[in-house]
């Protein structure tokens, strides 16, 4: 009787054996460092990095597919099957391109792993301007309609290399205007090296059926033509919020904020429509 008191055990142990034994025969893929941390970039830079993929299991581990947080970077697997044993190279390239501050992006591998079926990846770090301005953002304020008004910004290369400026673009050229002065030069291209800077001279003048304005200005580096470093400008006519204010009623609406042609819209259908009451 005494064998049989062992008989649970046995059956315990057994089982566990067997589960085990079913387990090992899966794929079974171990990452070798899911983060990757790049450290410091500047703009427009690309950064390239390796994760390898190990199957640690008995059957062929199928790389599926992978997916990514942003279009900005793109993941590669080296094969789609690994055997027993073997390795695959995860080949990730992020893009820096205009972005700036921290950084953190994942990339997600799909893999027929049964406990592991979706792998995160991490690419992570901070990413430097190549030109800072100062001020960080223009505004032009109480303009007076039909009449020049001009502020001056300050522009530094605060990357780690020369950079060249090829062509300046700005989104408004009708009202908005801009002349560059780099040590005397004023005609583009210029190269700026590490810690120098040069100056641009904005001049807005403003029609007096508009009231608010805003445009995108680009530095175009010649290293990157489809990268382009971004400002902006934006500017109000002098009591422009009160008038939209009073004209519409309305408060947040018509901050400086808010779409210019939009407001303007707005405002001249209440008028209209004040007009036709």
């Amino acid at each position: 009787m005494k064998p049989m008191r062992y008989l649970p055990l046995l059956l315990i142990l057994g089982l566990a054996l067997f589960l085990a034994a079913c387990e090992a025969k899966d794929p079974q893929a171990v990452v070798d460092k899911a983060d990757f941390d790049f450290g410091t970039v500047e703009q427009n830079t690309d950064v390239n990095h390796t994760y390898i993929i190990t199957n640690k299991g008995d059957k062929d581990l199928e790389i599926k597919r992978t997916r990514t947080t942003c279009g900005c970077t793109v993941a590669q697997p080296s094969k789609k099957l690994v055997k027993k044993g073997e390795t695959v190279e995860i080949q990730v390239t992020f893009s820096a391109g205009s972005r700036k501050g921290a950084q953190n992006k994942k990339i997600t591998v799909f893999t027929n792993d049964p406990k592991n079926e979706r792998l995160t990846l991490t690419i992570s770090g901070t990413i430097i301007e190549r030109l800072a301005f100062d001020p960080q953002r223009l505004r032009f304020n109480d303009v007076e309609p039909g009449q020049d008004l001009t502020e001056t910004v300050t522009v530094t290369n605060s990357g780690s290399r020369p950079i060249t400026i090829s062509e300046l673009k700005i989104a408004k050229p009708d009202e908005l205007k801009a002349a560059i002065d780099f040590n005397g030069q004023s005609t583009l291209p210029i190269t700026v090296k590490e810690k120098e800077q040069f100056k641009i001279t904005f001049t807005l003048n403003l029609p007096k059926d508009q009231a608010f304005f805003h445009s995108r200005v680009d530095l175009v580096p010649q290293d990157a033509p489809d990268n382009s470093v971004i400002y902006y400008v934006s500017g109000r006519q002098k009591g422009a919020v009160e008038k939209a204010k009073k004209v519409g009623n309305v408060n947040s609406k018509f901050s400086a904020t808010a779409n210019p042609g939009e407001k303007m819209t707005k405002i001249k259908k209440m008028k209209k429509k004040q007009n036709d009451e």
